[in-house]
């Protein structure tokens, strides 16, 4: 291995994907039975095994560790931090129709105006944008500009309806007559993460 590592310029081993390079430094680590390796022979294992593979020293190093405790060498699935989501497609599609009947009022407005409609009329579908505490549909007092909650998601909402219409008026697009807006236009937009 170590005339290899010295001998030959450009060796690089081609796999089938990330399961293959895996399965191939298993091997070789079992094969040569790294854990009775002196330090120095671990060395000529590990750039063996960078040379070969194409991974970075660290990489290597990573994936010996994980084969040391576990005596396997597989990939950690991805973990990716996701928020929950607090207001689904029909509860955004909700709030645009208020908010478009109510020609674009003021956040706290339409918080009220969705919290009677739950509280006052009884509609069922309002009981996820009325929240008891009002003040969520404010503005945030920490920043000029900040908001939270719904009032965040009527800004979203009233800005992708000022990009369609102003298309409109490029004549780029033509949305249906009396309807305006990216919701009212026929396309599905993406929601927030809220």
């Amino acid at each position: 291995m170590k005339e290899f590592i010295e001998g030959s310029g450009r060796v690089r081993f081609v796999a089938e994907g990330r399961e293959a390079v895996y399965g191939f430094i298993e091997r070789v680590l079992k094969a040569q039975q790294y854990r009775r390796l002196s330090k120095g022979q671990k060395g000529i294992v590990r750039r063996f095994l960078a040379k070969i593979t194409g991974l970075s020293r660290a990489q290597v190093t990573r994936l010996i560790a994980g084969w040391s405790r576990t005596r396997r060498v597989q990939a950690k699935p991805p973990y990716r931090r996701r928020f929950p989501r607090r207001y689904t497609a029909e509860d955004i599609g909700l709030l645009a129709a208020v908010d478009a009947a109510h020609e674009d009022l003021s956040g706290p407005a339409v918080g009220r105006i969705l919290e009677r409609e739950y509280e006052i009329f009884g509609k069922a579908e309002y009981e996820v944008l009325s929240p008891p505490d009002l003040p969520l549909l404010q503005p945030l007092t920490t920043g000029p500009g900040r908001r939270t909650g719904i009032h965040r998601l009527l800004c979203w909402i009233r800005r992708a309806g000022r990009r369609s219409r102003s298309r409109a008026s490029s004549g780029k697009q033509n949305p249906p007559v009396g309807r305006t807006g990216s919701l009212a236009a026929g396309r599905s937009v993406p929601a927030p993460a809220l």
